[in-house]
């Protein structure tokens, strides 16, 4: 826990950094600060696991693994306060955007926000640990069901095995980041739909010449013209801004349609079912293939991998998340002072550097929103439930003596 809140709180110095990057040079160094941090986060958090591993086995063996995670997750009550912290604390600084709640309210929830990241990447943490220490437990049993007495490196099978395995997460972590861009996608065409509803049809009038989408393409001969193109479109822009002003003034804002949140919540709703069927397929199919047809020293060597493999990247990707969404509401509390002609100088709201600081920061939020909320989380499911399926499918597969399909196949041929 304290690991994690060094790594993900904006009161410390990686943080920090991060958001530091942002001044500097902008979203790219953000994303390679940010990765960065999340990679070495996995250092000290593997010691203490591989630490707590070691000293179970040698106390009780596997019972003690055993033991040891079930003392892990004695701790569900906390994990489970500290996980709905952030998205109550999250949810009402939304509610107070939206409601047009004064600036220093929304200042606030954001420090709340901010504290709730925190405690979400240790709720993380937490889970990561215990479906390691679970994992490992049930990889003891399946090694016991099959009768396989130890797992050798040496063998060509087991290598390939974890190999594969070590190989599964970053597929799995690839098709789920796909699905949130895909619908993340989706829910910005949506938006833009009804913006451009609600304007009546004004996007079409400004993509004939005044910055829209068809203007995007034009040639301009010189840096003049295209200043002065520049200059006619931010006049234009106004002008419509302040006829769109007085209109609302007039008329009064009315409360948005259900159907349009409708809209956008069944996207949202739409990509979480359908496009979790590959990756959940993925994780419950692959045990049990290479078990029937590889045999169970493969299927041991894939577990093995696939349960390394995840840790790492669970860990990396919850505390890069966090620590991207943290540098942005350090940046966005005004906390951020760099140095200007030798002294420091805070970026404030309201000029031109906070807007550029903001955005590359607002770019690695965007990044790690995946990797802390559906890649990572996701991962322990990975590994619980690939070392299940194959418990559960121990005594069907193949016997060591046999081999899999594959090699009972090429011995009949041999």
């Amino acid at each position: 826990g304290k690991l994690t809140e060094y790594y993900t709180s904006n009161a410390y110095q990686p943080v920090k950094d991060v958001a530091m990057s942002c001044a500097q040079g902008g979203a790219a160094p953000n994303i390679i600060y940010g990765l960065a941090l999340g990679y070495k986060s996995c250092v000290y958090a593997v010691m203490l696991l591989a630490l707590n591993i070691f000293v179970s086995y040698y106390l009780a063996h596997m019972f003690g693994v055993a033991v040891s995670a079930l003392g892990v997750l004695s701790t569900l009550a906390t994990g489970l306060t500290i996980d709905a912290y952030g998205p109550i604390t999250d949810n009402a600084g939304g509610i107070a955007e939206m409601s047009g709640f004064p600036e220093f309210v929304r200042e606030r929830t954001d420090k709340l926000d901010a504290a709730g990241n925190t405690t979400a990447a240790i709720g993380k943490g937490f889970a990561i640990s215990s479906a390691a220490m679970v994992s490992l437990a049930l990889f003891g049993a399946f090694v016991d069901t099959v009768g396989l007495k130890s797992v050798d490196l040496l063998e060509p099978l087991q290598f390939a095995g974890l190999l594969v395995g070590a190989m599964i997460p970053y597929w799995f972590s690839a098709m789920t980041m796909k699905s949130v861009g895909m619908a993340a996608n989706a829910m910005v065409e949506e938006v833009r739909r009804q913006v451009k509803e609600l304007r009546g049809g004004a996007l079409d009038e400004k993509s004939s010449g005044n910055g829209g989408d068809d203007d995007q393409w034009t040639v301009f001969k010189s840096d003049i013209a295209e200043a002065k193109h520049n200059v006619d479109f931010w006049n234009k822009e106004v002008a419509r801004l302040k006829k769109e002003n007085e209109k609302i003034a007039e008329d009064g804002i009315g409360a948005t349609p259900a159907e349009k949140y409708a809209a956008c919540i069944k996207i949202a709703t739409d990509a979480s079912l359908q496009e979790m069927i590959p990756p959940g397929c993925l994780v419950i199919f692959t045990p049990i293939l290479v078990g029937f047809f590889f045999g169970v020293q493969a299927l041991a060597g894939l577990l093995a991998g696939s349960l390394v493999s995840s840790v790492q990247m669970a860990i990396s990707a919850s505390n890069s998340g966090g620590a991207w969404d943290n540098a942005k509401k350090y940046i966005s509390g005004q906390n951020l002072y760099v140095d200007y002609n030798g002294k420091p100088r805070q970026i404030i709201k309201k000029t031109k550097i906070y807007h550029e600081v903001h955005n590359a920061s607002v770019i690695g939020d965007t990044v790690g929103d995946p990797l802390k909320d559906t890649s990572g989380p996701a991962l322990n499911i990975v590994m619980k439930l690939m070392a299940i399926i194959s418990l559960v499918f121990g005594p069907s597969f193949p016997s060591i003596e046999k081999g899999g399909l594959i090699a009972q196949a090429f011995a009949k041929f041999a």
